[in-house]
């Protein structure tokens, strides 16, 4: 009886969900904090919880055991294309282009010490109030020492 009930319920039905290609997304989050740590060297050091959530999504997408996005950066020949993609999307929406570091994502100033500590009150709330209490909480010194990680590749 019971299972008749639930294949009766649309909401458990499979549909299918657009999504972007995880490599795409995490140059994107790149980009955006890149710009963040840009902001805060020019003075503004205002930095809302919806922009600290981009860290939380870094750690989350360079996770090799749960995301293909780090693996997809490494053997894609498409990583020109991302990042002009990512670029001109920027440039349409925002008006500003994005900057990689000549040295990778990586060198960016947003995970040096000085620059990211004015994010960790802001990705600390953030934290608190979107992450399930289950999920992994990494502190902010985490998601810098990830992104460090990986440098090579970003």
């Amino acid at each position: 009886m019971t299972s008749t009930f639930f294949r009766l319920l649309n909401d458990l039905a499979p549909f299918m969900v657009p999504m972007l290609h995880p490599a795409r997304t995490l140059v994107e989050k790149l980009c955006i904090v890149s710009s963040i740590g840009r902001r805060i060297e020019d003075g503004n050091v205002m930095v809302r919880s919806r922009e600290a959530r981009h860290f939380y999504d870094i750690w989350c997408l360079l996770d090799e055991e749960r995301s293909p996005a780090l693996e997809q950066l490494r053997t894609i020949d498409h990583v020109p294309e991302i990042f002009g993609d990512c670029a001109q999307i920027t440039e349409r929406f925002y008006g500003s282009l994005p900057k990689r570091p000549s040295q990778g994502f990586a060198a960016s100033s947003i995970f040096t010490a000085s620059v990211f500590e004015a994010v960790r009150k802001s990705y600390d709330k953030m934290c608190a109030q979107l992450i399930f209490p289950e999920a992994p909480r990494p502190s902010l010194d985490d998601v810098v020492e990830r992104v460090r990680a990986n440098a090579r590749d970003l």
